[in-house]
């Protein structure tokens, strides 16, 4: 007798039909294949000797099952008298019996290798298959063709939509359709849940690559899918097969970096592998585990590579400290200094942003503390700059209130300042959100006024207390005639409507000189001081001897 046990010990096929079904009890059986070791055992009754054996089934490493083999023979002092009797009919069962064990190690076996290498939906070769094929081409040297990975990120919301068999079908009907269109000039294999990949041997000239990349436009820019007319966006991934490419990886590798690179815009983007992207990605990879190394070391009391530094705003008519703006550094190990603009950005797309504003946060909160212990802190406020998407998470208020009870903050001396492209995107939530921290007593400001949403109407709606001025308008100061600039004409509406007004990038004399004419509250720039180290901010405000404003 020959039985299949699945990677639960129930048998899932047997020659003995009755056995389907049954659990496995013995515990030297279940240890010995959950260990991956053979093990046999022998049964014996007056007439009859029982040879138990279970064989363990591994696929990549990991225990799938096993071969249960018992076979049941007679005693020696019996076997001998029917030995001749039982000798022909011995020979025919040992021939049905081999060849029912064949046929069911090779129904099963066909089963394996088609859940191994294929993907059971669309019944595409999946990624093994992929590897397999790829490396083969390797082997026999045919180094030709391309491939292009497609991406279709939507599939993730029509999921939490509708739920994964909805955006299962969906993705059935797309490998159907993409089948279709290409017919059999190509192979195509599903990689992931999102994902397919195109290769054909063809895909060797440019001419050829843009014939076929125009057949996936002209796919999914007209073609919509499932019973709602769904439109699928697509990120396309394309990656030459060359000599210098190592194996199946390194290809897949470079379709994948070309695929991250391709803009997630709402239609179909195409980008091609080249060697500048992987320095990109890799780059990339780097700022994002100095991050976490930097906040990880925050959370243990250390020092780490991403510091903040801390800007004077002044009274424009005066020269008084009015304020400072928190701005966060990175110093890396391996990259030296990095641009704020860029590790911020990697921040946002890896989910780090939220743990890297309470770092700032929590930096700042120690300089108000330091400012409040030499007595400075009256009347002079801490910004800190808050992105979008930390803003609209579901708890960020709730975080804030946390954070500014645990660091005991002022709150009337804490700002926020939020850039004003946050808007474009909701703007009744956006402006929910900043009502609830005004309400708490922390002061809104809108940082690079007029490089976006650009609408001082509509800031009368707005729960906000500060406009920051870009730099792009003050720097107009010095090469534009005076009837030409519309700095007064912001200042103005700004103080119509209840706002204060503080103007960015002042350098120079005249600059200052204009701005007090127009009558801006606050100015910050390189004219009265570059970004301080939290000792030299203090010293800072020691010397200006802040005061209480009128």
């Amino acid at each position: 007798m020959i039985s299949l046990i699945n990677s639960n010990y129930v048998i899932v096929d047997s020659s003995r039909h009755e056995l389907k079904g049954t659990i496995l009890e013995s515990p030297e059986a279940i240890f010995a294949i959950r260990e991956g070791k053979e093990t046999s055992s022998i049964e014996r009754s007056t007439k009859n000797v029982l040879y138990n054996s279970y064989i363990p089934i591994s696929r990549e490493g990991r225990v799938v099952g096993a071969l249960f083999v018992s076979s049941q023979q007679r005693e020696a002092t019996y076997f001998a008298a029917e030995e001749l009797k039982n000798s022909v009919w011995l020979l025919v069962t040992v021939f049905i019996a081999t060849g029912g064990i064949m046929l069911m190690l090779y129904r099963n076996g066909r089963n394996y290798l088609r859940l191994a290498y294929y993907d059971t939906n669309t019944e595409l070769p999946n990624q093994e298959s992929l590897k397999y094929f790829l490396d083969n081409l390797f082997k026999q040297k045919e180094l030709k063709g391309a491939i292009f990975m497609l991406n279709f990120s939507h599939l993730s919301n029509l999921s939490l939509l509708y739920g994964y068999e909805y955006a299962e079908k969906v993705f059935i009907e797309i490998a159907e359709s993409v089948k279709e269109k290409f017919g059999d000039q190509v192979m195509i294999f599903r990689m992931a849940n999102d994902r397919l990949v195109i290769y054909s041997e063809y895909f060797s000239t440019n001419d050829s690559l843009d014939r076929s990349l125009d057949k996936v436009k002209d796919l999914f820019k007209k073609h919509t899918f499932s019973d709602q007319n769904i439109f699928m966006p697509v990120e396309i991934g394309i990656a030459k097969i060359s000599k210098e490419d190592e194996d199946a990886s390194r290809i897949i590798k470079k379709a994948l970096i070309a695929i991250s690179l391709a803009k997630e815009d709402g239609s179909v983007n195409c980008q091609h592998f080249n060697s500048e992207m992987e320095a990109v990605i890799e780059r990339e990879s780097l700022i994002e585990k100095e991050i976490i190394r930097a906040i990880e070391n925050e959370n243990d009391g250390k020092e780490g590579n991403i510091y903040a530094l801390f800007q004077p705003q002044v009274e424009a008519g005066t020269g008084r400290v009015k304020g400072f703006e928190t701005l966060a550094r990175m110093k890396s190990d391996t990259l030296g200094n990095v641009s704020p603009v860029e590790f911020i950005a990697i921040a946002e797309r890896k989910r780090l942003i939220t743990p890297l504003t309470k770092l700032i946060l929590k930096k700042a909160s120690l300089f108000m503390e330091k400012l409040n212990e030499k007595k400075l802190s009256e009347n002079i406020s801490v910004a800190v700059n808050i992105s979008g998407a930390d803003l609209m998470r579901s708890d960020f208020v709730e975080d804030m209130k946390i954070m500014i009870k645990n660091y005991e903050i002022e709150k009337k001396y804490l700002e926020f300042e939020i850039t004003e492209s946050l808007f474009m995107d909701d703007f009744i939530k956006a402006n929910e959100k900043l009502g609830m921290l005004r309400d708490m007593g922390i002061r809104i400001s809108v940082d690079d006024f007029g490089t976006g949403y650009s609408s001082l109407s509509r800031f009368r709606e707005l729960n906000i207390d500060i406009v920051k001025i870009d730099k792009m308008f003050v720097d107009n100061i010095l090469v534009k005639n005076k009837d030409e600039l519309i700095i007064p004409d912001i200042i103005s509406m700004a103080h119509k409507i209840g706002l204060k007004v503080i103007a960015e990038g002042v350098e120079t004399e005249a600059q200052r000189d204009y701005l007090v004419e127009a009558e801006c509250d606050t100015i910050q720039g390189y004219f009265f001081s570059r970004p301080l180290s939290l000792e030299d901010a203090m010293a800072f405000c020691s010397l200006k001897a802040a005061k209480s404003p009128d």
